[in-house]
């Protein structure tokens, strides 16, 4: 069983190594630098294990404090040694993230070398509480602490070092936080609320006793938030590469299939392991056996769905970039999601493939196309030039742009394009709809925000190459 969980943690460090290449576009991917620092990330937990087995255990600070201070410290021993590698905000990214890797997966085969392997339930979700949540948690926190590393380096207006202390202090909360969170009585504490009494004719009332796991959902929403976190300090690190360009994109529906791939194999596995342990149990010819295991088969269930759900957004939500040259966005708590927005009951926030393709013609030309031939503003194919991206304080993107008369004329007219959300948002060809409107001056973009529900939608048309 312990090269099974080997196994799975190398599907888990694969499958972070290839978003981190793919998300990576202005600069070359160094695999032997990303695999050394993993190396550096693996040779930190038996310095972590040596010092935590020497504290109690009801002591989590010590202990959290204790991994942060020495993942960071072996960060910085790969920092000096390789520090001609540093050169981007992202470098620092990529490489923190792989020690956290590192780590994590070697710390995951310690604690189930160590853990009651006799006892089958203990590794009912085992796979999704420690192999899948762990390096999650643990990324998060590296990518947390050394933002303000990167802070300090590469933006102007963070010049205190300060910055550096500040954003270690928030990855150290966070940990702390999710550490008592999942501490034995702090969930039991939280196991109160919902009992369920008709799960069925097959379940007497003692059996069908079933409680909501609260510290679960506060789980599941703690790393919603963490997400948002992470991938908004991602976008910031990419958007202030000094080889940025608007002409490189990347395909978000690429990135979320390649890590739902690894991820979805995680989630059969646990599937095939709880199967195989309680198996006899469901089947047993005693009723009451049989009625147990098959309760406890739902409540893994809820925890099971739950998880991936919360898996499934978090996914979602890293696909998705936003790029503005330059900016640094706050940080700010805040879920991955709209909810009741533009008719949908959820938006995952960030730009789409079709909005990554409209801005890739940033300072290029391109031809509009009309849904409509011979009517509304376009009437026909026509010349256009995207000046410039903006985004408003809600992370809505729009498009500054130029429509000429016709391809051999100098006259033009600025309107906005939005890319289209609701229903058909793509040709056949998979050129992005677009929808336009008029602009009556450039002082209007100035707070576009506020004066984007008094634009004139003037036609709706698609993108094509020039």
């Amino acid at each position: 069983m312990v090269s099974l969980y080997i196994l799975i943690s190398i599907i888990v460090t694969i499958t972070w190594l290839i978003y981190f290449s793919l998300i990576n576009i202005f600069q070359k991917n160094n695999f032997s630098m990303m695999a050394i620092s993993f190396m550096f990330g693996l040779l930190s937990v038996p310095v972590v294990w040596l010092i935590n087995t020497q504290i109690d255990s009801s002591y989590i600070l010590l202990k959290v404090f204790n991994e942060e201070i020495i993942k960071t410290l072996f960060f910085l021993l790969f920092y000096l040694a390789f520090k001609e590698h540093f050169k981007e905000p992202f470098d620092y990214i990529v490489y923190i993230s792989m020690i956290a890797l590192g780590f994590s997966g070697l710390e995951n085969v310690i604690k189930y070398s160590f853990s009651h392997s006799d006892n089958p339930a203990f590794f009912d979700t085992y796979i999704i509480t420690r192999i899948i949540f762990g390096p999650i948690g643990h990324l998060s926190y590296a990518i947390i602490a050394v933002y303000g590393w990167i802070q300090f380096k590469f933006n102007s207006n963070k010049t205190h070092p300060i910055v550096i202390l500040r954003y270690f202090f928030i990855a150290l909360c966070c940990h702390v936080f999710y550490n008592y969170l999942v501490y034995e009585p702090t969930q039991s504490f939280l196991d109160v609320g919902l009992t369920l009494k008709n799960l069925g004719s097959n379940f007497n009332y003692d059996a069908s006793k079933f409680h909501i796991e609260w510290a679960l959902i506060i789980v599941s929403l703690y790393f919603l938030f963490i997400s948002s976190i992470v991938i908004t300090i991602i976008n910031n690190t990419l958007n202030n590469d000094s080889k940025f360009s608007y002409k490189k994109s990347i395909s978000p529906d690429k990135v979320l299939l390649k890590m739902i791939i690894g991820y979805g194999v995680l989630f059969v596995s646990q599937l095939i392991i709880y199967i195989i342990n309680h198996y006899d149990f469901m089947v047993h010819v005693n009723e009451s056996i049989s009625q147990s295991a098959q309760l406890d088969f739902i409540k893994t269930s809820f925890k099971v769905f739950l998880f991936a759900f919360t898996i499934v957004v978090i996914l979602m939500r890293i696909s998705r970039l936003k790029f503005l040259k330059g900016r640094w966005k706050k940080l700010k708590l805040e879920l991955p999601f709209y909810l009741f927005k533009e008719n949908y009951f959820m938006r995952i926030k960030g730009d789409s493939n079709q909005e990554m393709i409209i801005c890739s013609y940033h300072n290029e030309f391109f031809d509009l196309h009309p849904v409509y031939q011979n009517a509304g503003f376009l009437r026909f194919s026509r010349k256009a030039f995207l000046e410039q991206k903006i985004i408003d304080s809600n992370e809505n993107s729009y498009y500054l742009v130029k429509v000429y008369k016709n391809s051999s004329s100098e006259n033009f007219d600025r309107v906005i394009l939005t890319s289209k959300k609701i229903g058909t948002n793509k040709t056949i060809e998979s050129y992005p709809i677009v929808s336009i409107y008029e602009l009556n001056n450039l002082d209007e973009i100035g707070n576009i925000e506020s004066n984007f529900p008094d634009f004139k939608l003037l036609d709706m048309a698609y993108v094509k190459p020039n």
